[in-house]
C-alpha cells in the first residue's frame, strides 16, 4: 500500500441512523463488496477509529503510525476484492458530555487517508434528538425529557448531548473542504426509510465497492426487510422508566459502576419490556405526542439556517423530508 493512498470508506454515523444495522448488514457484507473491523457483534462500532481519530490530542496523533497499523489489514482486504470500511457513529459527534472537536477529527482522518470516501446520514433534528433521549433512558438515563432538552439547548455548557452537533452544515463543510465535494456523500436518513434499496445502491456506487451477487436488486430487497436493531421503548414506558432508573442507578446513572450494576441493568431492561406491554396503546401514543411537542417547542427554528445551507451543500431539498428550512 502506497503511503497516503489507501482506498477506504469512512462511515461517520450519525447516531440514531441505523448505524449498527449498517455495520452488521451492509459494511461487513462481502457479497456487497465491503468488510469492516468490528470485532464482535455487540461492539458499537470500530473502537480503533475512536482511539486513533477522536480519543487523542494533536500532540499524540501521528498519521504515519495509523497508516502503518492499517497497511497490512488493507492489503489483505484489497486482495479479496473488497472495500475496507472504518465505521463508528461517534466519529461525528460525542454523547455523554465529552468534548469533541469535529474539525480536528476531520483533519486527522484526511491527514491519514486523503483518498478516502466519506459517508454519513443526517436525520431531522427533532426526531434525532428525541431518539437519542429514548435510547439513553432505555439504558439508564434518569432525567426528564424537559431537563434533557434544557441541557442540550445550552450552547455553552458541556452536557450529555450538544445541540451544536446537529448543525449539519458545519460537519459537512469540514469534510467537503478536506476531501472534496465529490468524495463526500451525505444523505437524509428519511430517504433510506422511504426507499432503502435505492439508497443502498447510491452508497455502493459512491464507495466504488464491487458487489459479488448476480442480482443486486433482489439481494438488496431481501436485506432491506431484515430486522432493525436498537429499537426504542414506547413513550409512556420511557416516562416511567426514567424515574425507575433514578432509583436503580442512584447516584450517577450516566456513569455507573458497570461491574456492580449488572443486576440493576437486567431489572431495568425487564421492567421496560413489561411496561411496553402493560401501558395502554392510547396512553403510549398520547405521551409520544407530548414528547414531540416539547422537543419542537424547545428547538424552535434553531436549525433553520443550517438546514438551508446543508440543502445547498448536498443538492437535496431537505424540506421535502420534513426539515425546517
Amino acid at each position: 500500500m502506497e503511503k497516503n493512498n489507501a482506498k477506504v470508506l469512512i462511515h461517520l454515523g450519525i447516531p440514531k441512523t441505523a448505524s449498527t444495522w449498517f455495520q452488521q448488514q451492509i459494511f461487513n457484507n462481502n457479497n456487497l463488496g465491503f468488510t469492516n473491523f468490528i470485532k464482535t457483534k455487540n461492539t458499537p462500532g470500530d473502537r480503533d477509529c475512536l482511539k486513533y481519530f477522536v480519543n487523542c490530542d494533536d500532540f499524540s496523533f501521528f498519521p504515519e503510525m495509523v497508516q502503518k497499523y492499517y497497511e497490512t489489514k488493507f492489503s489483505e482486504i484489497y486482495s479479496r476484492g473488497l472495500m475496507p470500511v472504518l465505521t463508528n457513529e461517534l466519529l461525528s459527534m460525542s454523547i455523554g458530555g465529552r468534548l469533541m472537536h469535529q474539525k480536528s477529527v476531520s483533519k486527522r482522518i484526511y491527514d491519514t487517508f486523503p483518498q478516502a470516501k466519506i459517508f454519513f446520514f443526517i436525520r431531522e433534528q427533532k426526531s434525532a434528538i428525541l431518539s437519542i433521549y429514548k435510547q439513553l433512558v432505555k439504558a439508564r438515563y434518569n432525567e426528564s425529557l424537559e431537563s434533557f432538552m434544557n441541557q442540550a439547548m445550552d450552547f455553552e455548557k458541556r452536557t450529555i448531548i450538544s445541540i451544536n452537533y446537529y448543525m449539519y452544515d458545519r460537519l459537512l463543510e469540514c469534510y467537503q473542504e478536506n476531501f472534496g465535494r465529490e468524495n463526500v456523500l451525505v444523505l437524509p436518513f428519511e430517504l433510506f426509510i422511504k426507499n432503502p434499496k435505492e439508497t443502498l445502491k447510491k452508497i455502493i456506487n459512491f464507495s466504488n465497492a464491487s458487489p459479488k451477487v448476480n442480482n443486486l436488486d433482489q439481494y438488496l430487497d431481501e436485506i432491506s426487510t431484515s430486522e432493525k436493531i436498537n429499537t426504542s421503548l414506547k413513550a409512556g414506558t420511557l416516562a416511567l422508566k426514567s424515574r425507575i432508573n433514578n432509583v436503580l442507578f442512584y447516584p450517577n446513572p450516566a456513569r455507573p459502576d458497570f461491574t456492580k450494576q449488572k443486576v440493576q441493568q437486567k431489572v431495568s431492561n425487564a421492567l421496560g419490556k413489561s411496561l411496553d406491554l402493560l401501558i395502554p396503546e392510547q396512553q403510549q401514543k398520547h405521551m409520544e405526542t407530548v414528547m414531540k411537542e416539547l422537543v419542537k417547542q424547545k428547538v424552535g427554528n434553531t436549525f433553520q439556517e443550517s438546514n438551508r445551507k446543508t440543502s445547498q451543500l448536498i443538492g437535496i431539498d431537505l424540506a421535502d423530508f420534513g426539515y425546517l428550512t
